[in-house]
């Protein structure tokens, strides 16, 4: 067999780079295969390249929620004078990879740099012995060529298995023993398939001809947890609650007092304990102060260096408070012992607080405030900055799903394709690439295409008849709390903030049935009220709703 140069290029043009096409084809295949098999096809294909941009020039390209496919046409052709149409029958496998560019850690764009979807490889000794290996997602990986070099790792076969052997010692049998080895750590990069033409297509275009779907969507996650980059130390101080800055004394609600679930539970409590308050949610849930991760502990033992000073109830009862925050601070003025004070470290008494008017646990009991908060000193203030941003990260890490293939609105892609050419007997495939596509990014599912809209038909909600014809078709199972709840409450209630529990119902659970299109109906009613409320605000009513009257039919 004689080889010779191939060259993967766009179909019907010059260039190297594939041709993305723009489709809205419900049967998308099948009609992209006929027109390309009638007369001048190519010539009608090319003209549903894609060409929607955005502001800054770059193309879009649309997800399957649009209602838009993108195909990718390549041409593949002997590099030989004429550039001949390569015979179909040396094409052992073909394939399209998809990968972005990076970005530095600013998040500055780096288009010399690109990334692809990786995951394990099996191994070469699980190969041999049949045992199974797990294969996890590794996510985008970067690779250590650049777009500008040569020969890099972009242009390795994406199947760890087909490379070649990276490593030579120069003796047949211990490269072979090399390659059985494996490379240390082998990824294998997500593979979109190819295919080849129909023969009759090939005939009709005078070109070996490829196509391929672009997917644009993915439920695929990174398994490998993405690291949390640290936080601006300016805006981590900005954004730690002041009871634990250090320079101006915090300020709390009831110093000395009590502070009960009750006073907190309304619609609107005082500011100064809806400001204590946010604090302590802060705590609860960005710090995770009660969690078991060393970031959490280590923020505690700093807190536990901080004591403060409580009135004690056997010395001072609540009756007496104001009297004794009185004596306190006298005593302080004259530098004189305080008497009838305990100290409690600063962890215990949050840890109290959030008990008492947040989480819930403890909602009956109350919790005793501190005479005054204590300024904290910059070196400690410091180390509980550093402790809350480790322990806020590491929050992030448990809450924050795993990142998707697509989940980066911003990024920007190319598509490459590859064949696998068939050489003489007793030789590996011979790898060939196409150039890059050209940049694009993923427009989100809510960007509006050029298909046309989804209808969805209503209900006549002022035709009795009709709607009594709608039997329920969706039931919802309800348990027993959930129930008494709703009957022993109103709207009114609710809102005024005298809601409770309910109860005293009867001892059984419930299923409610519901009618899908009343639902629906209900859904659409409100959808126009709130959105008329919120155009006061936002004023986006002419852009968001659109009714036009349409002729009825006879």
């Amino acid at each position: 067999m004689v080889t010779h140069p191939v060259v993967l290029r766009g179909a019907g043009e010059s260039g190297i780079a594939p041709v993305i096409l723009h489709r809205t084809d419900q049967d998308v295949i099948g009609s992209l295969l006929a027109e390309l098999g009638d007369g001048g096809g190519l010539a009608s294909v090319r003209a549903t390249q894609a060409k929607t941009r955005e502001r800054d020039g770059v193309l879009r390209l649309f997800q399957p929620v649009h209602r838009v496919f993108h195909i990718v046409l390549i041409d593949a052709a002997c590099d030989t004078v004429g550039q001949p149409r390569l015979d179909p029958a040396r094409i052992e496998s073909a394939g399209l990879v998809l990968r972005r560019h990076g970005v530095d850690a600013t998040g500055v764009l780096q288009r010399d740099v690109l990334e692809g979807w990786m995951a394990e490889a099996p191994t070469a000794r699980s190969r041999e012995n049949g045992a199974s290996k797990k294969r996890g997602v590794r996510g985008w990986t970067t690779f250590a060529g650049r777009l500008a070099e040569h020969r890099t790792d972009l242009d390795r076969d994406p199947d760890p298995a087909k490379r070649r052997p990276e490593r030579s010692a120069g003796h047949v049998e211990i490269d072979r023993q090399l390659a059985l080895r494996g490379p240390a750590e082998a990824l294998t990069e997500r593979v979109i398939p190819l295919f080849v033409a129909p023969p009759e297509i090939c005939a009709a275009t005078g070109r070996t001809l490829l196509y391929g779907l672009v997917p644009l969507t993915s439920t695929e996650q990174a398994e490998a947890p993405e690291p949390v980059p640290p936080y601006d130390t300016t805006d981590l101080t900005n954004h730690l609650p002041q009871l634990v800055r250090s320079g101006l004394t915090a300020s709390i609600p009831r110093a000395g007092g009590y502070l009960r679930h009750a006073d907190v539970a309304i619609p609107e409590p005082p500011s100064d304990i809806a400001r204590f308050v946010m604090q302590l949610r802060q705590f609860a849930t960005e710090m995770d102060l009660f969690g078991s991760g060393v970031a959490s502990r280590a923020l505690r033992r700093e807190m536990d260096e901080i004591e403060l000073e409580v009135l004690d109830e056997a010395y001072w009862p609540e009756h007496r408070t104001t009297e004794g925050v009185n004596a306190y601070h006298l005593a302080r003025a004259m530098r004189h012992p305080v008497e009838g004070i305990v100290r409690r470290s600063m962890t215990a008494f949050l840890m109290d607080a959030i008990a008492v008017l947040i989480s819930g646990e403890r909602a009956d009991g109350a919790v005793r405030m501190p005479v005054v908060w204590p300024q904290i000193p910059t070196g400690r203030a410091t180390r509980m900055r550093a402790a809350a941003g480790r322990a806020m990260q590491e929050r992030i890490t448990t809450i924050v799903p795993r990142r998707g293939r697509f989940d980066e609105r911003t990024r920007e892609y190319r598509v490459r394709a590859f064949v696998r050419l068939r050489e003489e007997a007793d030789c590996p495939p011979r790898l060939v690439w196409s150039g890059y596509s050209e940049a694009f990014t993923i427009a989100p599912w809510y960007a509006p295409s050029d298909a046309p809209p989804t209808v969805i038909p209503l209900p006549d909600a002022l035709n009795l008849a009709a709607l009594k014809a709608l039997k329920p078709n969706v039931a919802f199972a309800v348990p027993r709390s959930l129930m008494d709840f709703m009957l022993g409450n109103d709207a009114k209630k609710l809102v005024d903030g005298e809601g409770g529990k309910g109860g005293g119902g009867i001892a059984l659970d419930w299923i409610c049935s519901f009618s899908l299109p009343i639902i629906t109906l209900c859904a659409f009613i409100c959808l126009n009220i709130f959105l008329s409320l919120f155009d006061l605000i936002f004023s986006w009513m002419m852009y968001i709703k659109v009714c036009i009257p349409i002729p009825r039919k006879t």
